[in-house]
């Protein structure tokens, strides 16, 4: 690993921003009892942390993105009855973003189980999918398409040239050497080709700054630093079709210059967090430290991903999960089972929010809307 003094963007040095306490909690809910250190590069604006984990055997053996069950999926947003699950959207806003030409050929660099392109082949079955991951769990997930198509560990060499757009959904933040995966990715690329890289954004998620193993937090210039780095260009950019993400549009030189949603006039819209919002984010997280005596249990805690762990590993396990995604019902989580909130324990004292503070006061003024269905139970904001 390279010493994390060095930038993984553009190689200058980086100072000590923050020091996060431990235990951590991973991506997929994992929690660790290890701290870890945010770094900052006041050249290209990067924010980095100092991993931690050996990247290789972790995503190779231990990572297993949704591998829980074939159809598990992680629930992006709701919109009325109606659960929206990220593949699913991921493969709507290929289509939008990139608006494929017939028959364009596609593959999806760090694809996990494949669900992204399965969506995408439903919906246009002209479209040709490859993918490609660093592990072989996720080989049975793939068998419906030929071994050609897939890969593992190594990208072939009959792949370079080949593609009209390589997708990284979720990648660049998990990697020590950004530069080097997108500029694989451009080598993968025909000429005039596109990357559809998603990242997440701490600016409207900012817990995202806690998750283990992501490893690198972009900015408009350092994501523009590493473009260049990567012999690509920057064409367009979009900051609210997936919550908590930045999605961009990097073509090879001379390719597509369409502007998007979000970028007008050749102007880079402003996105990551600076090293003040860093700063601001340490006094929200003080919250974390006296959770605990304001539970009155028996509790439950409404978020069974990311911050219900990170809430948990500091108040103990509670007496169930609530959460809306319903392809968690009847599983566990940290050893508490997930229920959905028609089947809320009448028992419940205290009632722990763990969702995106950005979202998660709006998310519960439209529940008491509909009535209440904690009634009974102190509701309580854990950031």
């Amino acid at each position: 690993m390279r010493p994390v003094s060095a930038c993984r963007v553009c190689k200058r040095p980086t100072f000590k921003l923050l020091d996060l306490p431990k235990p951590s909690v991973t991506s997929t809910g994992e929690v660790v009892p290890l701290g870890r250190s945010l770094f900052f590069c006041g050249a290209c604006g990067h924010l980095q942390s100092d991993g931690g984990l050996d990247s290789a055997k972790y995503y190779d053996v231990s990572y297993r993105l949704s591998l829980d069950t074939e159809d598990h999926d992680q629930l992006l947003m709701t919109s009325g009855e109606e659960a929206e699950f990220r593949s699913v959207a991921q493969a709507r806003m290929v289509l939008d973003c990139l608006e494929p030409t017939p028959n364009a050929t596609l593959l999806d660099l760090g694809a996990a189980k494949g669900l992204t392109a399965r969506h995408l082949v439903d919906m246009r079955q002209d479209l040709s999918v490859s993918l490609f991951d660093v592990s072989k769990d996720y080989l049975p997930h793939w068998s419906w398409l030929p071994e050609n198509r897939t890969a593992t560990y190594e990208l072939p060499d009959s792949w370079v040239d080949s593609f009209d757009c390589v997708l990284l959904f979720f990648v660049l933040e998990h990697v020590e050497d950004p530069v080097a995966v997108l500029t694989d990715a451009r080598r993968m690329l025909s000429q005039g080709g596109s990357c559809l890289v998603v990242v997440p954004n701490p600016d409207t998620n900012p817990g995202d700054l806690l998750v283990f193993d992501h490893l690198n937090y972009f900015s408009n210039t350092s994501m523009q630093q590493l473009s260049d780095e990567s012999g690509l260009e920057i064409t367009e950019v979009w900051l609210d079709k997936i919550p908590g993400a930045v999605i961009l549009r990097l073509s090879t030189p001379g390719g597509s210059s369409t502007s998007g949603d979000s970028k007008t006039s050749g102007v880079i819209p402003r996105y990551g967090v600076s090293e003040q919002d860093v700063v601001d984010f340490a006094a929200v997280l003080e919250r974390l430290d006296h959770l605990e005596d304001a539970v009155e249990p028996p509790f439950a805690i409404y978020g069974a991903g990311f911050y219900g762990s990170l809430v948990s590993s500091r108040i103990g396990t509670p007496e169930v999960f609530v959460d809306m995604n319903p392809r968690l019902r009847g599983t566990e989580l940290l050893g508490a089972k997930i229920v959905e909130p028609e089947n809320f324990p009448k028992n419940i004292e205290t009632l722990v929010v763990a969702l995106n503070p950005e979202i998660s006061r709006e998310v519960f003024r439209a529940y008491e809307r509909d009535g209440p269905w904690w009634s009974g139970a102190t509701l309580l904001f854990a950031l």
